[in-house]
């Protein structure tokens, strides 16, 4: 009979902490931090140039966090503000919409845009077709951006 007793008071006793604990979770204040988040915003400049290693007129960037968004001018020269971290979107018809990560703001973002194969391959194509378009596309960006720094496009 003792043993029957010890072993109820354990679980009541068990029972009584774990309602404890709960209603202490019940009762604690969730507190929200309601301070606006302040981010250290850079303007950040850059240059679009085409496939022909020409200036870009009228590519949108748009600064994807806080939907701001610029268009280049005559010599394909942007300005927006970000911060460190931010995701760039260009976007203009004739080219394949391309995105650029703001990293510091002691570099200019510049951009060689170009008509990605990938982007016209048919429905269902072979991972094998998405795989050397997207080699191909790869090293054409490569080769202009390689050429852009040798004619010194980068330098305004």
């Amino acid at each position: 009979m003792i043993h029957r007793i010890a072993h109820l008071s354990f679980f009541i006793l068990l029972f009584l902490s774990r309602a404890a604990l709960a209603q202490e979770i019940i009762d604690t204040p969730i507190v929200h931090d309601l301070t606006p988040k302040v981010y250290k915003t850079f303007t950040v400049k850059g240059r679009v140039l085409g496939m022909n290693l020409e200036f870009v007129q009228g590519v949108t960037v748009t600064n994807k966090r806080t939907s701001e968004n610029v268009t280049t001018d005559v010599n394909g020269i942007f300005r927006i503000t970000a911060t460190t971290g931010d995701t760039l979107f260009f976007n203009i018809s004739k080219y394949s919409n391309d995105t650029l990560k703001f990293r510091s703001p002691k570099e200019n973002l510049n951009l060689v845009m170009i008509k990605r194969k990938v982007d016209s391959l048919p429905p269902g194509c072979s991972a094998g077709e998405y795989n050397r378009a997207k080699r191909e596309d790869n090293e054409l960006y490569r080769i202009l951006e390689k050429d852009a720094k040798l004619e010194g496009k980068w330098k305004y």
